[in-house]
């Protein structure tokens, strides 16, 4: 699978894989599964609010031909973030049914503008306990994306079952943990489900949308991006740190 907007494989092996996999149960089937890496939808002027001297290592920043975007990838330990942002709005809209031009229009529409991509381990001989449908970005001949279905007011579900390269892991900042809240989500899909079972991220209901991406860090701070991002990124190691509103946004 060739991942969205982003890491090519190239990428995949300098970062290396999110870690040793976590097998958990759903419905008696046992499956292997990690994060890959999580993508938000933002504005492209709304990069600004992060500094460069914020402390957070990018990976990556450019455009992507033909798919109507840009990004800038920034390095969490081996789970990448990736800021996502508009170049063509018309040839975003001729991506159709993936619905990315839907979520930036999160504001009007009450739809998730964030993105959690995951590997699954095909040989644990496990069968996703959630339904899947395949996409064909046109921008990528020969290419097919594994959707797992869930409402569009949670986040798009993204699954590889292609393994990445087994990356050396950078200590500062680390990876910790991700948290969405989904307003409107009275039943979570049997992924959102499943993703909180194997650990993965926690996605619940709240009062408005937002994410909260811990990291460890000694260096990097705090960084609330609200309202212009739905995103907070929080140090763990920082107790001296209250966010206004928690998590619950």
């Amino acid at each position: 699978m060739t991942v969205p907007f982003i890491l090519s494989r190239a990428i995949l092996a300098e970062i290396g894989s999110g870690g040793e996999f976590l097998r958990g149960s759903k419905g008696g089937t046992m499956v292997a599964a990690r994060l890959d890496h999580v993508f938000v939808l933002v504005d492209r002027e709304d990069l600004a609010s992060i500094p460069a001297e914020q402390g957070f290592p990018v990976l990556r920043r450019g455009p992507h031909q033909g798919g109507g975007t840009g990004n800038v990838v920034y390095r969490f330990g081996d789970v990448p973030l990736e800021l996502a942002y508009p170049i063509d709005r018309d040839e975003l809209a001729r991506l159709g049914k993936i619905g990315f031009a839907e979520r930036w229009r999160w504001r009007e529409n009450g739809y998730s503008p964030f993105g959690v991509v995951f590997e699954v381990d095909a040989s644990s001989g496990g069968r996703l306990p959630f339904q899947t449908w395949s996409y064909a970005p046109p921008f990528l001949p020969g290419a097919c994306w594994t959707i797992g279905a869930a409402s569009p007011v949670e986040p798009l579900y993204m699954v590889s079952a292609e393994l990445s390269a087994v990356r050396q892991p950078v200590h500062d900042p680390q990876f910790v943990a991700v948290l969405v809240s989904c307003p409107g989500l009275n039943c979570p899909s049997p992924v959102s489900q499943a993703l909180g079972d194997w650990n993965i991220c926690t996605i619940r209901s709240g009062s408005r949308v937002g994410m909260e991406w811990r990291f460890a860090s000694e260096s990097a701070a705090t960084l609330d991006l609200r309202p212009a991002v739905p995103l907070v990124l929080r140090n763990v190691r920082d107790e001296s740190v209250t966010v206004e509103g928690g998590w619950d946004f």
